[in-house]
């Protein structure tokens, strides 16, 4: 056989992987950032009533059990944007800290629960706590499990 016969057949192995792999990447991701945020929504409207009177570390503590378990949350921080560098409390570590950037463009964006990707396959997700309090909590959103099975795959 001919260099000639091969080189288009390799080329569209090449072809055919590579849209394979931005596709599977693409579901996962997406699979990622929604159940993501669909994590953070559930809990946020269930203690909604502990956030809006203020009772944030009492909320969070209650469901450390819950983060600590959770297959696809790293990391759930309260953070004021004054000192980001700084965590006020934290379930787990965060992998790097968030921006100020972020976090200002979190807090003028009108949506209450904002997504930002962190990595590959990882995103941060930032709720705004109810009141002029100004401060949000951050839950690194992770999941060592797609990462293996998209290698995998």
């Amino acid at each position: 056989m001919s260099l000639k016969g091969k080189f288009p057949a390799t080329v569209l192995f090449v072809l055919a992987v590579s849209m394979l792999s931005c596709g599977l990447y693409f579901i996962f991701d997406k699979f990622l950032s929604v159940t993501g945020e669909e994590i953070v929504k559930a809990w946020y409207y269930g203690e909604i009533v502990n956030l809006q009177e203020g009772q944030v570390l009492p909320a969070i503590v209650k469901n450390q059990n819950l983060f600590e378990k959770s297959p696809f949350i790293r990391a759930v921080v309260l953070i004021d944007p004054q000192s980001p560098g700084r965590n006020l409390f934290s379930v787990g570590e965060l992998s790097k800290p968030v921006s100020a950037k972020f976090l200002d463009q979190a807090r003028q964006d009108p949506e209450i629960i904002t997504d930002l990707r962190e990595g590959f396959l990882s995103y941060f997700i930032i709720a705004k706590l109810p009141g002029r309090n100004g401060l949000f909590i951050v839950y690194e959103i992770w999941s060592k499990f797609l990462i293996l099975s998209y290698l995998g795959t």
